[in-house]
């Protein structure tokens, strides 16, 4: 299902909404002027975002076969802000490693001490004060540095 949902929202994200999405973050007044209908792109990506989670939803029930009051708390979505946060704004990659950096951390924390918040709480604190654009902006930098030191290499060398 997983699979099936990140490959849907790449095809959603490299086609034509993902590129009106990118265009609105960067300039709405732009993208307006341009004949765009802002307010039902930002409701499309508003609406597929809740697909999503609906999803998760089901999924977290469907694994714990249960659904109770503890699923209806701010923690819950703070976690998934935070993991967003942590992962990267604006990347598909970043949230989902995040993610799972913090499910794994809090299952080692939980038998550490009985005050794991806190320490999920110093991570986030860390991570947006080291990395404040998200852990996929490191492997962004790092793409984008490789491909600079090569760019300056000619081409082709011409003999006079």
């Amino acid at each position: 299902v997983i699979v099936i949902v990140v490959t849907l929202v790449m095809r959603l994200l490299n086609g034509p909404l993902g590129a009106q999405l990118r265009a609105i973050r960067q300039s709405e007044l732009r993208v307006k002027s341009l004949g765009y209908n802002v307010p039902l792109l930002k409701f499309s990506a508003f609406v597929l975002s809740a697909f999503i989670v609906g999803v998760a939803g089901s999924l977290a029930a469907t694994l714990d076969q249960f659904v109770g009051v503890n699923y209806v708390v701010w923690t819950m979505s703070a976690e998934m802000l935070l993991a967003t946060m942590v992962g990267g704004v604006g990347t598909l990659w970043g949230p989902f490693a995040a993610g799972f950096a913090i499910a794994f951390i809090r299952v080692l924390a939980t038998d550490l001490t009985k005050r794991w918040m806190m320490i999920l709480g110093l991570m986030y604190i860390f991570a947006v004060l080291l990395i404040p654009d998200g852990i996929a902006s490191l492997f962004k930098r790092r793409r984008r540095t490789e491909v600079d030191e090569t760019s300056h290499e000619p081409i082709e060398e011409v003999n006079p």
